[in-house]
């Protein structure tokens, strides 16, 4: 039932939106719609990127491997 409320609720948010921007907006409101949409979606991008190249930095192998290390020998303290 939850699932349907939200479905329905994207569909109407999406359908009013559409409307919204066909109908009510002009054209040079489009344009400038469009260009903000495109500009959101390289600035997510360069903070997507940014981030895994921060975290891939983070995950080098021989800081895993010496981690994985410590974990087995805690393991092994503890009786495991």
């Amino acid at each position: 039932m939850k699932m349907r409320n939200a479905l329905i609720t994207i569909m109407a948010l999406g359908g009013l939106g559409y409307g919204a921007y066909r109908y009510l907006l002009t054209d040079e409101a489009r344009e400038n719609a469009k260009t903000t949409l495109v500009q959101l979606s390289s600035y997510w991008d360069g903070i997507a990127a940014k981030i895994n190249q921060n975290l891939g930095e983070s995950l080098d192998s021989e800081l895993l491997d010496q981690r994985r290390s410590e974990i087995s020998e805690a393991w092994r303290a503890i009786g495991f």
